[in-house]
């Protein structure tokens, strides 16, 4: 019995022994790592799953690939100046990155001055589906300034639609999305906003691809913001922007256009552009326009799009020399000396839709402004009008004094009509002092078309 007493106690000693060298063995779950690196060599890969105050700072390193996870946030601590040496950036690496910010991972570097959350140099790529937030948000290898924009090129940008791209600058100009190297392909999905004064949401730089999906908004809130898609200080040339039905452009900014770009751009509307004009900054209440394209470029405002602007002095769509406009969804103009479409030299608009511009004082309203050698066509079923008080006319033509090129033409099929100013303004510009002041319109009035001018003359001639 003795013996079987000292048995049970020796086999009950001896598991708690294999459990104690159990224990040992075992791994003890990892707690989550901030980053696996905060200056990764080339090639290398950094995974951050939990909270850090330092950013991942390796602009000599090529081909690093970053995740930012579900929980994971950079946010670097305030240096309490202005950072050229970008240690309080949140992501800054070299050329052929890979970058990926999932729902739920944050790069934040907005409580600082002129810190940007992320620095791409070309060749790369970008996937956010959480949140990149900073007095800057996203921006190239030279720091933009009033001076020069370096940018990024030849790279990819994803905002997926649970993403947001927010540059919250004041004052500096900015830009959510600072790319203009060119070659870029940006898919907007989600959200991309500048909030600052002086904030652009895209920068883009010569054949720039640009498509916003049905989810996806763009918005400029500053009085002093070139626009939503917008060039810049320079020029971006063979920009392709494409947005599609559900989507927003949103800008209450003073100046520029809601996108605004150089020669050869080619503009698909299938969404929502408004202007307002309505920033607090600006009591003059002066807006943007909905879109300013330089020489041969294309737009078609598609019939499930529209264009809408609030502000004084805006434009509808603002057409280059030798530009082609097609028009099948509304644009409405809201304040007093608008316009809802201008065309420069050579250009050409087919209006399938409504134009109404709001006159309201000031003398200068348009439906459509044109100048020499344009052609234009409203269909049957559209209408041109500018209501109120304050027009200038329905149809503006301007054409130069050169006598080997001043003629306008217009075809109208549908109505138009101005309920203060004339129906049609024909004045031969002659401030390139030139004396040769001839002017000719071919102006053609279909079958069950209209042409009224409510309180002055249907068609008026002018020679300045």
């Amino acid at each position: 019995m003795a013996l079987f007493v000292v048995s049970r106690w020796r086999f009950a000693l001896l598991g708690l022994l294999l459990l104690f060298v159990v224990a040992l063995v075992l791994p003890v779950p990892p707690a989550l790592a901030a980053c696996t690196s905060f200056a990764p060599a080339s090639n290398a890969t950094v995974d951050c799953t939990g909270a850090s105050t330092q950013g991942v700072i390796a602009d000599a390193s090529t081909g690093v690939t970053i995740g930012v996870h579900t929980g994971g946030s950079i946010t670097p601590a305030l240096n309490g100046a202005l950072d050229p040496t970008h240690v309080n950036w949140g992501i800054d690496v070299g050329t052929g990155a890979a970058i990926t910010i999932d729902n739920g991972g944050t790069v934040d570097t907005s409580a600082r001055d002129q810190q940007y959350a992320v620095k791409l140099n070309s060749g790369s790529s970008l996937t956010v589906n959480g949140l990149v937030k900073g007095n800057g948000g996203v921006t190239g290898p030279v720091l933009p300034t009033f001076s020069t924009y370096g940018g990024f090129a030849n790279s990819t940008i994803t905002v997926g639609s649970t993403g947001q791209v927010i540059n919250t600058e004041p004052t500096f100009f900015s830009a959510a999305i600072a790319g203009g190297g060119g070659g870029n392909h940006y898919q907007i999905d989600g959200t991309v906003k500048a909030t600052g004064n002086g904030g652009d949401a895209i920068i883009v730089g010569d054949n720039d691809v640009v498509v916003v999906s049905g989810t996806g908004h763009l918005e400029t809130d500053g009085s002093a913001t070139a626009g939503d898609i917008a060039t810049g200080l320079s020029s971006a040339n063979h920009v392709t922007v494409t947005t599609a039905a559900g989507s927003l452009l949103e800008t209450h900014n003073a100046s520029g256009g809601a996108i605004g770009l150089g020669a050869n751009a080619n503009v698909t509307i299938g969404g929502t552009v408004h202007a307002f004009g309505d920033n607090p900054s600006n009591p003059a209440g002066q807006g943007g326009s909905g879109v300013i394209v330089g020489a041969n470029s294309i737009v078609w405002l598609q019939s499930t799009g529209s264009i809408v602007t609030g502000g004084t002095f805006g434009f509808g769509i603002d057409g280059g020399i030798n530009s082609v406009v097609t028009v099948d969804a509304p644009i409405t103009i809201g304040a007093k000396n608008g316009i809802g479409i201008h065309l420069s030299a050579d250009a050409s608009a087919h209006i399938n839709s409504t134009i109404t511009v709001a006159g309201g004082g000031g003398g200068l309203s348009r439906g459509v402004s044109a100048a020499v050698g344009t052609n234009i066509v409203i269909a049957k079923t559209s209408t041109v009008s500018v209501t109120g008080t304050g027009g200038l006319a329905a149809i503006y033509l301007a054409p130069s004094t050169s006598s080997a090129d001043n003629t306008v033409t217009v075809d109208i099929a549908g109505a138009v009509s101005a309920a203060s100013g004339r129906g049609i303004f024909l004045t031969a510009d002659n401030a390139t002092g030139s004396h040769d002041v001839s002017a000719h319109a071919n102006i053609t009035i279909e079958a069950g078309a209209s042409l009224i001018a409510q309180t002055n003359k249907a068609y008026a001639c002018l020679l300045v």
